[in-house]
């Protein structure tokens, strides 16, 4: 199974809202995703077209594609307020029928294949998401804190070469 992953593009909106909002519903993502539609509709928007969250922070939707099918999205983000910089996993969506095949696996490695070389990555998960929280710590990622009611990771192989099972390429935070 391969995937690559590319910036999302104005026409990849709708997907990957609805992947989110699918999230939300799961306990994966705050339930603001679901219960302030247009702010975070707006927040998708904002950082397909710019490059930014609507408060300007670099942000970035990426799409994963198999077999020129769109399969999931993930959102990442610079690590704000994170001690020693990096970004952030804002957020990572498989569609429902090709989730528990290994997707989201992939898309993590091909993530940390791209940026632990040179940064810190972080991520976030509610207590509800428990699959998420077993994926991150299975690929490297140690609980460091909590931030409002999301369990903060962070996954300390700085400096060395994640040897993910993809051999992707990511494209590169603005």
């Amino acid at each position: 199974m391969a995937i690559a992953l590319r910036p999302a593009t104005a026409k990849d909106l709708g997907f990957a809202f609805a992947l989110a909002l699918n999230g939300a519903r799961h306990g994966h993502y705050d339930l603001r995703v679901s219960t302030d539609k247009a702010g975070f509709r707006n927040y998708f928007s904002t950082a397909i077209g710019r490059g930014t969250d609507p408060w300007g922070n670099p942000t970035q939707v990426l799409i994963a594609h198999a077999d020129q099918d769109r399969v999931g999205s993930l959102v990442i983000t610079r690590a704000i307020g994170a001690p020693d910089g990096g970004i952030e996993l804002a957020m990572i969506s498989v569609k429902t029928e090709r989730q528990a095949l290994g997707y989201g696996t992939l898309m993590l490695d091909t993530l940390l294949d791209r940026y632990l070389p040179v940064m810190s990555v972080y991520a976030r998960c509610l207590p509800a998401s428990e699959k998420l929280r077993g994926m991150l710590e299975r690929r490297g990622f140690d609980a460091v804190g909590r931030i409002e009611n999301s369990i903060v990771l962070r996954h300390g192989a700085i400096g060395k070469p994640h040897l993910g099972a993809a051999v992707l390429s990511a494209a590169r935070l603005a």
